[in-house]
């Protein structure tokens, strides 16, 4: 089996992680700021709940 490794260096890494983060947060803002637009009944209780989780998570992240 041939196994294909790419070197980064850690601060490259981090860069990486630190990107992936901020598009994650925009999305999950852009999202929240769309629910807080509609009427109650254009979504369910369950995608609040995902919502608040996701939020929650990148609280712990900071």
């Amino acid at each position: 089996m041939v196994r294909n490794t790419i070197k980064m260096s850690k601060k490259e890494l981090e860069r990486i992680k630190k990107k992936l983060i901020d598009e994650r947060k925009k999305f999950i803002e852009m999202y929240v700021k769309w629910l807080k637009s509609q009427p109650i009944d254009a979504w369910s209780k369950q995608q609040k709940v995902i919502i608040d989780s996701q939020l929650k998570q990148l609280k712990k992240k900071k």
